[in-house]
C-alpha cells in the first residue's frame, strides 16, 4: 500500500474513494477513473468492479462486520468529521491511510470493501 492523496477535498466530487483504489493498487490516482464523478452513485461499485476485473479483482461489501474482518487492505466508507460520507484504508479494523489532508479519518465505518481475487492463480 503506498498512501496517495485525494486531489479534490471537498463537496460531492470529492475523490477519496479513488485515492484509496489508488493507495491499495499502488497506481497514481490519475489511472483510476474516478467513478463517483462519471456515473450515478447509485452504479459506482458496480463500474469499479467492471474495472477490477481487467485485474481479477472485484469488490466485496461488508456491513457491520468488524469481527469477521481479515488482515488485509480494504476501503472502510462512513460518516467523515466533516459531515459528508468520507472512505479510507483500513488494515484490518485498523484505519491506516486517510487521503484527505486533515487526517481525521471517519467517525463511524458503515461498509467495509474488501478486494477479492476473481481467479487467484493469474493475480501477480
Amino acid at each position: 500500500m503506498k498512501p496517495v492523496m485525494q486531489t479534490r477535498i471537498s463537496g460531492p466530487l470529492a475523490n477519496c474513494f479513488t485515492a484509496c483504489l489508488a493507495s491499495i493498487l499502488e497506481l497514481a490516482i490519475e489511472d483510476i477513473p474516478d467513478f463517483y464523478r462519471t456515473v450515478p452513485a447509485s452504479q459506482a461499485i458496480k463500474e469499479t468492479n467492471r474495472w477490477l476485473a481487467h485485474r481479477d479483482l472485484q469488490l466485496v461489501t461488508l456491513r457491520s462486520a468488524e469481527h469477521l474482518l481479515p488482515k488485509a487492505y480494504m476501503i472502510a466508507e462512513g460518516l467523515g468529521p466533516r459531515g459528508r460520507r468520507h472512505a479510507v484504508v483500513h488494515f484490518g479494523d485498523v484505519a491506516v491511510h486517510d487521503p484527505h489532508p486533515s487526517g481525521e479519518g471517519l467517525k463511524a465505518v458503515d461498509v467495509y470493501r474488501l478486494f477479492v481475487a476473481v481467479h487467484p492463480h493469474k493475480v501477480t
